[in-house]
């Protein structure tokens, strides 16, 4: 083999794709994962390849074919894994190697950053044009996340009660609750189960900003998203019940002087 064909070998470039899927539940696509490919090479020279994941937790990315690879693993731009990996060279460059990763992260831990609560106008449940882009990150994530559930928590402030209302945490409480089933209406619109949503109101009850700090109150006026995972299907096996085990039976003796029973029963 010559220099060059050496070295268009060593650079022909292979196709890795795969899945970036919970540790906890091995099911969960995470979009928005890290991962820093390091080919480990001769002369102790590095070279360096970096993808995120897809809304679904796929990944596609082009590397030098039969090479030594370090996988550094990042989950909201905290290192969660390192994996060693090896990509054999293959005789086909269309061919691709299929390979799925499994880290210690939540699909919940990236709703706090991608997610953040919907805002409302006071005395409205009329989602803004902000909401709905916010909403359009969560029908992602959910998409992704088969087993994700989400709980929407509809908040007020005190300060919006209506003047001369007769009951005015009567009227909180129903704000919230329209706030929560706004959005909820909205990813069920988007395909999302309405088995997977559930709503509720805490009305001013329990407030994101202190009523102290008058010039943030309005961020009450929102809805909060709060996850929740199903847990894996586990196969129960009802328990056996419990037998008395049976007295051993006598041994039978057939009297030598009577007939067999079936002959008597047939009249022989």
């Amino acid at each position: 083999m010559t220099m060059s064909s050496a070295v268009s070998q060593q650079e022909r470039s292979q196709l890795l794709q795969g899945h970036v899927v919970s540790i906890h539940d091995s099911v969960s696509g995470l979009p928005g994962v890290e991962l820093i490919f390091r080919q480990i090479g001769v002369d102790s020279l590095t070279r360096s390849w970096r993808v995120l994941t897809q809304e679904d937790g796929d990944f596609r990315v082009a590397l030098p074919a039969g090479g030594r690879y370090q996988v550094e693993v990042s989950c909201e731009t905290r290192h969660v894994a390192t994996v060693n990996l090896e990509l054999l060279a293959t005789r086909e460059d269309s061919s691709a190697v299929t390979h799925t990763f499994y880290v210690p992260c939540r699909a919940p831990d990236l709703i706090q950053d991608e997610a953040p609560r919907l805002y409302f106008a006071a005395g409205q449940a009329t989602l803004s044009s902000t909401s709905v882009q916010t909403l359009g990150v969560m029908v992602r994530i959910l998409r992704a996340t088969p087993r994700l559930a989400v709980c929407l928590e509809g908040h007020a402030d005190a300060q919006e009660a209506r003047a001369g209302h007769p009951n005015p945490a009567q009227y909180l409480q129903r704000l919230g609750l329209l706030r929560a089933q706004a959005a909820s209406d909205y990813l069920h619109q988007q395909g999302i189960a309405a088995s997977r949503l559930s709503v509720r109101s805490v009305s001013n009850q329990q407030p994101l900003v202190p009523d102290s700090v008058t010039e943030y109150r309005t961020l009450n006026q929102c809805v909060v998203f709060k996850a929740i995972i199903a847990p894996p299907l586990v196969e129960v096996s009802s328990p056996q019940e419990k037998r008395v085990p049976a007295p051993p039976a006598a041994p039978h003796h057939r009297p030598s002087t009577l007939p067999p029973t079936r002959s008597r029963v047939n009249g022989q």
